[in-house]
């Protein structure tokens, strides 16, 4: 692209003002390195000043002035590029105050930012003249492509925070931590021993719930959504791949109302039924849960549609249901366990990205695999399975527990992994299903106590035996004691 264009968005003054702050000294180039690349100097003299100072820093030098710079630009052979001796030299004395510094990087970023918004359109605009007359390009493949590629711009363009040190704030926090205690670090699911074992959806996590075909999972995820939304009162975007809006509204409003859901989908409600879902869509009205129904999703516009609804709406918690190979063009040259394997890393990188918690639904085979993508596994924060128990457990919690054994739960949730603790074995945590409502809540009573001190003691030994050793030469000792 021209020059010209890129002279037509310039704002030389900021960029000038930017420049000089880094003539002081090498600590205050590495201040803007961390928040401004050289490309977003659009004028081509001042790319050139700031990467010579790049240049220059990493020989070790921490001191500029106008000779070092031009005898740099010599050798390379840009010095009319550079603007000459006396340009330089104007450059370093432009008065700067410390106080505006952030003020002029934002005015710079800002431009460059609408530079690089007016090429990507310019850019799309010539790839829709190209595929104008391709029938394997759909125009949502267009829009879905500049929507993701405007979102991405969107979110490069926020300003730039330093890395903190570990130290600051530290006592502060500990301070009030130790005032202050908090059941858990993440937001509730609204299942009390589920949020204790995981410690509750933690943001910047992604939690996959794995299950067979029709046993659950979508519900165990409205559960979820509607809880976050109208008991926490965070908005949740709900991007679903195979229930229509319709069909999900009246899922939440059964769930919400007591009301099941067929005569939710039938109508001719009688009084108290009216008065049930009344107050339902009282509480509906006041909170803020979104639901997306994406049967061909592309990743592109998956990620877009999460990204725009955290700006616009400050999404708490996004959900998907559910991973599993989506469509379009791009992926036909692929196998589909590398496609779930693509999705399950983009919803992670989503999750630290926004900084909030991800909740999926995975499909899982007979022998309770995750269907066609180890990167599941690895990627998951949290994994865990939720099926019926089977009929042997069923027979065995009736001859131990009856005549209070439909107590116990005729599904189970078992947290297979977990990185920061809180796995369970395998006969989980029960969890009773009304069908007529598709509402789970955990059962009332469980197979295991986990709040007992003889499991908890049983969890610090096992613990205890799977944490590597530390060695002397890696870990610091305080009062001749390793605290690993």
């Amino acid at each position: 692209m021209s020059e010209g264009i890129k002279n037509l968005f310039c704002r030389a003054v900021y960029e000038r003002a930017v420049l000089a702050y880094c003539f002081r000294s090498a600590d205050n180039y590495y201040t803007i390195a961390a928040m401004v690349s050289g490309d977003d100097f659009l004028s081509p003299e001042h790319k050139l000043i700031f990467t010579i100072l790049g240049t220059l820093i990493k020989r070790g030098v921490s001191l500029f002035d106008s000779t070092l710079v031009i005898n740099e630009a010599k050798t390379d052979g840009v010095l009319k590029q550079v603007g000459g001796y006396e340009y330089v030299d104007a450059v370093i004395g432009t008065d700067v105050s410390d106080g505006n510094l952030e003020y002029y990087v934002k005015k710079l970023l800002d431009a460059s930012t609408k530079y690089k918004l007016y090429s990507r359109l310019k850019k799309h605009c010539r790839t829709l003249e190209d595929k104008s007359q391709d029938e394997d390009i759909t125009s949502d493949n267009l829009m879905n492509s500049v929507e993701s590629d405007i979102m991405d711009l969107s979110m490069q363009s926020k300003f730039v925070k330093e890395p903190k040190n570990l130290s600051d704030g530290l006592e502060e926090y500990i301070e009030e931590r130790r005032n202050n205690p908090i059941e858990y670090c993440g937001i509730s699911s609204g299942f009390p021993i589920v949020d204790k074992r995981i410690d509750g959806l933690v943001p910047g996590t992604l939690h996959v719930i794995c299950a067979r075909p029709k046993e659950g999972k979508s519900t165990f995820l409205s559960c979820v959504s509607s809880y976050v939304a109208y008991n926490l009162r965070k908005p949740v975007l709900y991007v679903d791949t195979e229930m229509p809006f319709e069909q999900w509204r009246d899922r939440i409003v059964s769930m919400l109302s007591g009301v099941p859901e067929r005569r939710v989908k039938h109508g001719g409600y009688n009084d108290d039924e009216y008065e049930r879902i009344s107050k339902a869509l009282t509480l509906i009205k006041g909170s803020k849960l979104f639901h997306e129904f994406m049967p061909g999703y592309d990743v592109d516009k998956l990620i877009s549609v999460y990204k725009k609804y955290k700006y616009k709406e400050d999404i708490g918690l996004a959900v998907f249901d559910y991973i599993k190979a989506p469509s379009g063009s791009d992926f036909q040259n692929k196998k589909e366990y590398q496609i779930i394997g693509d999705v399950t890393t983009a919803l992670k990188d989503l999750s630290g990205e926004l900084d909030i918690p991800v909740l999926a639904a995975n499909q899982i085979n007979r022998q309770e695999d995750i269907a066609d993508s180890d990167r599941v596994l690895r990627y998951a924060d949290v994994i865990a399975f939720f099926r019926r128990r089977t009929a042997e457990e069923l027979k065995d919690i009736e001859d131990k527990y009856a005549p209070f054994h439909n107590d116990y739960g005729t599904y189970k949730l078992w947290i297979k992994e977990s990185r920061r603790g809180g796995h369970t074995p395998p006969d989980g945590i029960g969890f009773s299903f009304k069908k007529r409502m598709l509402l789970v809540h955990e059962s009332k009573r469980q197979l295991i106590d986990y709040d007992s001190p003889e499991y908890n003691e049983k969890e610090e030994v096992e613990d205890e035996h799977s944490t590597p050793d530390a060695t002397d030469s890696t870990v610091e000792k305080v009062d001749g004691k390793s605290y690993f």
